[in-house]
This record gives C-alpha cells, structure tokens and sequence, in this order.
C-alpha cells in the first residue's frame, strides 16, 4: 500500500499540532508529515517538496491558502481544515477533496484521507499531480 506524504498549514501552532497528532493517531496511510505555520514557509516547502495532500487552513494572517495555491502550477490534493464555512465553494476550484470545519471532527478526517488515498491507487497513480487551470 502506498503511503502519504502531507504538509499541515496552519497559522495557529496549537491547531496544526492537534491536527498532526489526529492523523498520526487515526491515518496509518500516511508517513510523512509536515507543518508551516506561514504563508511564506507553506509556498517554499510546497514548491521544494513532492507531497500528496495538502491540509491548509484559509485565513493565514494577511493571505489566505487560496494565495499560496495561485502561485503553484501543480498542486496536490487538498482537504481544507477550516473554521471558514464561507469559502467552501471556492475551494473547489483547486484539488480540494475535503472542506472540514474545526472543530475536526475524526470521522470526516479519517474519510477524506481515505479518499486520497483511493483517488491515488485507483485513478490518478502514484505520480498525479493536478494542474491549476483557475
């Protein structure tokens, strides 16, 4: 079985830090992750690294994820960790295979990973990336 790679971003230290703790708890599938707590941080490692998911909150002090997703020509998928309903159909213009809402609910966690993860065995392959045409 294939294992994930992801990058956490989120501004707020405490989130990011529960968040990787609940995927390292509930999401076997993934082995590697990593955090960014800036915008600055979160473009530069995206644009160094190869990973498979995104988890990106929306509002990073003055920029937003939809700001660092602009700037790449391919991106990974993406599950937004939000407490932001209202960007939620703006989301889908990128890669976006989950919207959850903090507080993280496990289950919606566990079944967006999971859907990674299929869109990765089943259609895509190994070495999908998606193609921003926004």
């Amino acid at each position: 079985m294939r294992k994930i790679e992801v990058l956490i971003v989120d501004d707020e230290i405490d989130n990011s830090d529960l968040l990787k703790h609940f995927i390292e708890q509930y999401c076997p599938t993934i082995s590697k992750i990593e955090v960014a707590n800036d915008y600055e941080t979160a473009v530069e490692m995206i644009q160094k690294n190869n990973y498979d998911l995104l988890f990106l909150d929306i509002v990073l002090d003055d920029n937003t994820a939809f700001d660092i997703l602009k700037k790449l020509e391919n991106q990974p998928f993406i599950i937004f960790v939000t407490a932001y309903d209202m960007y939620a159909i703006d989301s889908f213009k990128y890669n976006t295979i989950d919207y959850i809402l903090k507080p993280i609910q496990i289950q919606s966690l566990i079944k967006a990973v999971e859907r990674v993860m299929d869109r990765l065995e089943n259609k895509e392959g190994a070495n999908y990336q998606y193609s921003i045409r926004a």
